[in-house]
């Protein structure tokens, strides 16, 4: 640790040397690391959503003005820059066929913790797969309607 020296101060040259007895520590108050990232994106705040149901630890269903969406929130083990991309990539996207819609970012604590995006309705296709729960032929018609999304955006070259 270094501070300047009380010399450095009748002088346009700045010296340094080490703290030793001239160091002055005092208590702070503790603040919990709060997972967060930047965006200049419409942002809604926490408070304003209504729990419905969660789907995964992150990710839950909530009411914003009597309409169902997903708010996809933060945690310690999500990079900030995953975040900031994804919003990116939702506004690179915004009115393609088939890509749900970026609605806000929402703000807890002062804070931009999470993505409110459109709800669609339908199965965990994972945990349906995994368990052998749905028909083979339904798996295929939700296979082919993924296709022809992604085939549009590389039509539209949004995605190549």
């Amino acid at each position: 640790m270094t501070q300047n020296c009380q010399e450095s101060k009748e002088s346009d040259t700045t010296k340094f040397s080490h703290a030793g007895d001239h160091l002055e520590l005092s208590e702070c108050e503790f603040k919990p690391y709060r997972p967060h990232f930047n965006s200049n994106f419409v942002a809604v705040d926490y408070e304003e959503l209504i729990y419905v149901k969660e789907l995964k630890s992150n990710i839950i269903v909530v009411s914003f003005h009597g309409e169902e969406f997903v708010y996809k929130f933060m945690t310690p083990k999500y990079y900030q820059n995953s975040f900031e991309a994804e919003v990116d990539n939702y506004k690179q996207l915004e009115g393609v066929e088939g890509i749900p819609l970026l609605k806000a970012v929402v703000r807890k604590g002062g804070l931009i913790q999470g993505l409110l995006i459109s709800y669609i309705e339908g199965i965990d296709l994972w945990s349906a797969v995994q368990n052998e729960a749905v028909p083979n032929e339904v798996l295929l018609d939700i296979t082919s309607r993924i296709i022809r999304v992604a085939a549009n955006l590389e039509q539209t070259r949004i995605l190549s």
